[in-house]
């Protein structure tokens, strides 16, 4: 994948991203992408804790984004699996899916602090650059499609109708469809940049 995410020398530019990780379970999807020419990019998009799901492989305030889309900077994450008990730090290992369903887990990832938050109101604050879909006359001059009735009583004719849509990203995060814009209440979104990667956090309302 490709992220203009990454500040290079000379202004944004598009990158190719090999260290990424995406996840989805319990009615949120997360997706972290990490800077390729940092020295922790392996370590902060590890990909083997996919049991444990966004909260520890993309710590944020997840009961607290329903209804936002909110860029942030903010500091790194500890790598999943990491975590610091009494001043030492430890790694947990996520069991194998042959010891059964994982009951406990023991630590509580920690969400770093961000800054500079932005909270956008509007798709087109969001993707300016997404094409804007045409408003359909209701007019009572409009035409409307003919139908002849069939022998059997059965409408006959026809009748055309289209439908367009385009994608676009933010931040160099994942691409999204222009549909999703008339269903924004049904997918919320937030998003943070940090130093070495690109998190976008995402609640859905099932």
């Amino acid at each position: 994948m490709y992220s203009s995410a990454f500040n290079t020398p000379g202004g944004p530019a598009y990158t190719q991203v090999i260290e990424w990780s995406y996840f989805i379970g319990s009615g949120v999807f997360c997706y972290k992408a990490c800077d390729p020419a940092g020295p922790n990019a392996a370590q902060l998009c590890q990909h083997i804790y996919d049991r444990i799901g966004c909260t520890y492989n993309a710590p944020a305030h997840y009961e607290t984004i329903n209804g936002t889309f909110t860029s942030c900077q903010g500091e790194n994450q500890l790598p999943a699996g990491t975590y610091v008990e009494n001043g030492v730090t430890k790694t947990y290992t996520q069991p194998p899916e042959s010891a059964g369903p994982i009951t406990s887990i023991p630590y509580k990832a920690a969400i770093p602090a961000v800054s500079n938050c932005q909270t956008f109101t509007d798709t087109k604050a969001l993707w300016p650059d997404l094409p804007q879909m045409a408003s359909v006359s209701n007019s009572p001059n409009s035409s409307t499609p003919t139908q002849n009735k069939g022998p059997n009583g059965s409408s006959g004719g026809r009748s055309s109708s289209s439908s367009s849509s385009s994608s676009g990203s933010s931040s160099g995060s994942a691409g999204t469809n222009a549909s999703t814009s008339a269903a924004a209440a049904a997918v919320v979104l937030s998003s943070a940049t940090f130093f070495g990667c690109a998190l976008l956090a995402t609640a859905m309302i099932l």
